[in-house]
């Protein structure tokens, strides 16, 4: 089969590589489309390696049909379903993480593209001791979401989580997503269904247009810019009539975005942090000491999340097109990355 290889640091080819081969308790999914995320990005231009090194096919966001499946694998997957599978390839299976259903968080993951092969090839293999372990490591597409829709699922998933079930928003709050990639708009699409009164966007200035009307289009009702903080905090009091924010989910990652943020929630407002930085806070804490204002750390997404997600793409109310700025084929992978690394492209959906 085809797949998208890193071979080294910087260095990615397409190869032909072996289709997988499925035991009695595996299943094999034929790919027939992906997204590339952010944090394949990050491998790819160089700022970090795959966990379990090279070579490593990329990828995670993905969407399928099964074609093989073990005589053991239970009944209700079947030859023919159409399917999108989360990114988990391994877990331990007993840590509080994965015995509270939470098991992204597993310290023990592994992680498609990241920590094992990922999903930019013809195949992928589901492993049985996952199915075993995380029952729901992959779930049916609805018959309404195209195959190139499903894989905008899972960074939708990962915004349900951050906005309900850790940010625990109440229809009428008032809501601040920092960050116009993909994470940060489904945050912001997921507040605004979710019946937030104001969601307001917090973009640098030079955030490009056509994002802003992305986001615009998703339910952001109102953009102040990072690089204005005192600005910031004005159009944050004004908006919410001097209270400030309820909620702030924080995907940029920046500690100086992270220090604005803090200061646009009101008394005991929660801040939802998703972004991954090595790079020092710097700024003091006692605001979150003296105002009580709860930070959550967010990873990804679990069974309920991605269930009420589908839900929603069931019943339409998910808007899994308008972040999609490029559409590749498989051997392409190469040059839809180049246009995310150079910012020319927002989400790249590739076609097997």
């Amino acid at each position: 089969m085809r797949a998208f290889v890193g071979v080294g640091r910087g260095q990615f080819e397409m190869q032909d590589v072996p289709v997988p081969e499925i035991g009695d308790d595996d299943i094999l999914i034929q790919l027939k489309a992906a997204a590339i995320c952010g944090s394949d990005v990050h491998i790819y231009d160089g700022s970090m390696d795959p966990l379990c090194g090279y070579p490593v096919i990329m990828g995670h966001e993905n969407a399928g049909i099964i074609v093989k499946r073990g005589e053991n694998v239970a009944e209700r997957w079947q030859v023919g379903d159409r399917v999108t599978s989360e990114n988990t390839v391994d877990v331990c299976g007993s840590c509080y993480a994965c015995i509270t259903g939470d098991y992204v968080a597993c310290e023990e993951r592994k992680g498609m593209g990241i920590a094992a092969d990922g999903i930019l090839a013809e195949y992928v293999k589901i492993p049985g001791k996952l199915l075993r372990q995380v029952p729901d490591c992959i779930f049916k597409i609805p018959d309404n979401v195209s195959f190139e829709e499903a894989p905008l699922l899972e960074p939708a998933a990962n915004g349900y989580k951050a906005i309900f079930q850790e940010g625990r928003l109440m229809g009428g709050e008032n809501v601040v997503v920092t960050g116009a990639g993909a994470i940060g708009l489904y945050s912001a699409h997921m507040a605004a269904i979710g019946g937030a009164a104001h969601v307001i966007l917090m973009v640098r200035r030079s955030t490009a247009k056509d994002k802003i009307a992305t986001a615009l289009k998703m339910g952001v009702t109102d953009v102040i810019y990072s690089d204005e903080p005192e600005t910031c905090a004005e159009e944050v009091i004004r908006l919410t009539d001097g209270f400030g924010a309820d909620l702030v989910v924080e995907t940029t990652g920046v500690p100086a975005v992270m220090n604005t943020a803090l200061g646009l929630l009101h008394v005991k407002g929660r801040l939802v942090r998703i972004a991954i930085n090595d790079t020092p806070y710097g700024y003091g804490l006692n605001s979150i000491t003296l105002r009580s204002i709860e930070v959550i750390g967010h990873l990804g997404y679990n069974t309920v999340s991605w269930r009420n997600t589908i839900n929603l793409a069931s019943q339409g109310k998910l808007d899994l097109t308008s972040i999609v700025t490029h559409r590749i084929s498989l051997e392409d992978s190469g040059h839809g990355f180049d246009m995310m690394v150079s910012r020319e492209a927002g989400k790249v959906i590739v076609t097997m």
